[in-house]
């Protein structure tokens, strides 16, 4: 049977670039001293969580390790995986220096990782950012306050078909106030959820969920 050959990667390079020996390696990213050989000399192939752990070990991205890619500041990675480009990234890593969110030491990856949840409006770093993270967070309360309020169902022996809907109160809890504190919550999301966002801004691009799926 004829042996799987695997693209020439760049771990033994990495290591040695370092200063390692493959027992160290193994040592800090709990690897096994036989895998790391194996990989380095191409017999075996690294399963997809051991390329990022190896990654985030090496501080450069998996396309560059296993020798996919002569990028090692990792652009190709970000753009396949969310969509937006080198310029479009640059362009947000730099208002997020420029407006001291972000700071102009850190190292790259920490700048595109900040760039991309930004722009996903999934940090607080835009005006819909921000409203995202409290609508977050009062859901999160509103769970909160459901279960200081009701018993908890039980997790074994149940029929999930006879459940009913309607949880049993705890003692010294009553309905009246339970469903005020959940107006009140629920007012609060709608209140913010109303309140015009600049769309003008650094972040003019609308959130796409299709162009941020894996490809």
């Amino acid at each position: 049977m004829e042996k799987i050959k695997f693209p020439r990667n760049r771990i033994k390079r990495m290591r040695t670039d370092l200063g390692l020996t493959q027992t160290q390696l193994a040592e800090k990213t709990g690897l096994s001293m036989q895998a790391i050989s194996s990989y380095e000399n191409n017999k075996r192939n690294p399963k997809e969580e051991v390329w990022w752990k190896l990654s985030d070990f090496f501080n450069v991205p998996p396309s560059y390790l296993q020798g996919l890619s002569n990028d090692k500041n990792g652009w190709f990675d970000w753009e396949k995986a969310t969509g937006y480009s080198k310029e479009r990234l640059e362009k947000e890593i730099k208002y997020l220096v420029d407006t001291g969110r972000v700071d102009e030491n850190a190292d790259l990856q920490t700048k595109i990782g900040r760039a991309v949840k930004s722009l996903d409006n999934d940090s607080m770093d835009s005006e819909q950012g921000v409203i995202n993270e409290i609508n977050y967070k009062l859901l999160d309360l509103l769970d909160r306050v459901y279960d200081a309020f009701y018993q908890k169902l039980p997790t074994k022996g149940i029929n999930i078909r006879n459940i009913s809907s309607k949880r049993d109160l705890k003692s010294g809890m009553t309905e009246e106030t339970l469903n005020k504190i959940v107006d009140i919550l629920n007012q609060a999301r709608w209140d913010i959820a109303k309140i015009p966002v600049n769309i003008d801004g650094h972040n003019p691009e609308p959130y796409d969920s299709d162009k941020h799926k894996l490809k």
